[in-house]
């Protein structure tokens, strides 16, 4: 199985590379398979961090239906609360 190597801030974790959506006894013998091209990295400059909030309101308000109320003042289309000055961003 390859691995890709996600480097953080403090830690390296090596994650397997799936390859296909299918368990293996489920996909055709002859499929071809593609790994997907994954990359993670933390925010580190105050516009990655928007960058990570643009997304996080895009996938709860946008993908999932959720209500996000944002700080008063905040980006219309970005997902801010009070935990965003004490939290780690991953884009």
């Amino acid at each position: 199985m390859d691995t890709t190597l996600l480097q953080t801030g403090l830690h390296a974790h090596a994650l397997p590379e799936i390859a296909h959506g299918l368990p293996a006894r489920e996909r055709p013998r002859n499929a071809a398979v593609e790994a997907p091209q994954l990359v993670a990295a933390w925010a580190v400059h105050g516009d990655e961090v928007l960058e990570a909030q643009r997304l996080r309101y895009r996938v709860f308000a946008g993908e999932m239906g959720a209500q996000v109320k944002s700080l008063p003042g905040s980006p219309a289309g970005h997902d801010i609360d009070a935990f965003d000055a004490h939290c780690e961003h991953l884009l």
